[in-house]
């Protein structure tokens, strides 16, 4: 299923709107399904919310991939961008959802730069300090050029925007170049349902994966 939850980090937070995957749905390495918020595209799996409103707060939040039992196995975050031009306070966010301290020194947040054509590069690199390590449950943020101690002090150090408004993707690569997880982020072309919004999934393991009953929780502020 795919799950949007209403005000995120707040008392308000709810549950929003749920997509439930048919079974079976299994992605073989390296295939990419897209849950759409009110579109249909066969080539993408032909998944969609089929909701007449957005689903997605502009004003940005946090989606979850969890398993069928309900356990959280990815993430990304989406921020708002209130600092105009350098958009220095958009950042991303990293956590720690096992059950281990987890050594990421070494690892690196990249941005690709038009993602999903065939002028998509590389973008602005971060490299985590050694020794950084995440205890269970810990989260970190790397932000575009703003200095936040409360959520670890990381920065690209970036004097101009890093993540493209008109949608991206961000990588999280271990120390052997290794992609261990990714976000994707879409512009908002249609106003008001904001119909071609969706979430992408990408199985970057070498074997297939059976993700019929797999959830998408959208948190959002």
């Amino acid at each position: 299923s795919v799950v949007s939850l209403n005000h995120h980090g707040t008392v308000k937070e709810t549950v929003g709107t749920t997509f439930v995957f048919p079974t079976p749905t299994e992605l073989t390495p390296g295939k990419t399904v897209k849950v759409y918020t009110n579109e249909i595209h066969k080539e993408s799996g032909g998944y969609s919310f089929k909701s007449g409103s957005a689903i997605w707060n502009n004003k940005g939040g946090k989606g979850v991939l969890m398993n069928r039992a309900g356990t959280e196995i990815s993430q990304f975050v989406y921020i708002s961008q209130n600092v105009t031009g350098t958009e220095s306070d958009e950042y991303v966010e990293i956590t720690n959802d096992s059950k281990s301290t987890v050594d990421i020194s070494g690892y690196s947040v990249v941005s690709l730069n038009h993602h999903g054509t065939v002028k998509e590069t590389v973008g602005t690199t971060f490299v985590f300090p050694t020794p950084t390590e995440l205890t269970p449950g810990k989260t970190v943020k790397v932000y575009t050029n703003e200095i936040h101690k409360e959520s670890g002090g990381y920065s690209f150090k970036s004097g101009s925007a890093i993540w493209n408004n008109k949608g991206g993707k961000g990588v999280l690569m271990n120390r052997a170049g290794t992609e261990i997880s990714q976000f994707v982020y879409i512009s908002q072309n249609v106003t008001g349902t904001e119909s071609d919004e969706y979430v992408e999934i990408t199985n970057d393991s070498k074997s297939t994966v059976d993700i019929s009953g797999y959830s998408v929780v959208s948190l959002n502020h």
